[in-house]
């Protein structure tokens, strides 16, 4: 959050607005935090509240809920998990996950009617690990940390949107980790883990409301 609030403040932006999706939305606030006044106001779309949670019978019909919840539970293993995925993630396997991340109704649906969406999935994903894991292993030790991460002062207000059929947190699970910025909710039904994607244009419309 400090490296993007130095970027902006380098280029001279102000007045501006921060949007986060999923795990992103920890480092959107954190950004926010060290922007201060500058920040006119902040997205957070698919919370993925840190910390680890215990298990429930609802994840076991969700395979990647359960892998992101074990590794949480043992985050020291992420450097090796993720530099072992990296050297055998072909493009093919890669969309396999992303289609095996569409494990609620909602995104389901939204994947058989979008096929594009896998493949820009796909890409960014080879990207982000075309150098090197640390950056996502990192991020897994970040998630897990105990005490879970708080926003000890946020000054901009915050909006929550959350899927109905999110499988990793819940609209009252997201509210409650937010639950001290007081974030206005909205929960939209018939989707879940793909919402920024499949509400893109929403997003970009909030943006330009501001």
């Amino acid at each position: 959050g400090r490296d993007l609030a130095e970027v902006a403040r380098r280029l001279g932006l102000a007045d501006l607005q921060i949007a986060g999706f999923m795990s992103g939305g920890a480092f959107a606030l954190c950004a926010a935090q060290a922007l201060g006044d500058e920040v006119r106001r902040v997205l957070i779309a698919s919370a993925r509240p840190p910390g680890s949670k215990r298990e429930s019978e609802r994840d076991a019909r969700h395979r990647l809920v359960l892998f992101r919840r074990r590794l949480l539970q043992s985050a020291w293993l992420a450097d090796t998990v993720f530099a072992v995925l990296r050297l055998q993630m072909t493009p093919a396997h890669i969309a396999r996950i992303v289609r095996t991340g569409a494990s609620a109704p909602g995104d389901a649906a939204y994947l058989a009617a979008h096929p594009g969406v896998v493949d820009f999935i796909t890409e960014y994903i080879r990207e982000s690990l075309a150098v090197s894991a640390r950056g996502i292993a990192a991020e897994v030790r970040c998630a897990a940390q105990d005490p879970p991460f708080r926003i000890p002062h946020l000054s901009a207000p915050v909006t929550l949107w959350q899927g109905g059929d999110d499988p990793l947190a819940s609209a009252e699970d997201a509210a409650a980790w937010l639950a001290e910025l007081s974030p206005e909710v909205r929960l939209i039904e018939g989707v879940g883990h793909f919402l920024p994607h499949k509400h893109w244009p929403e997003v970009l419309g909030w943006l330009a409301e501001g």
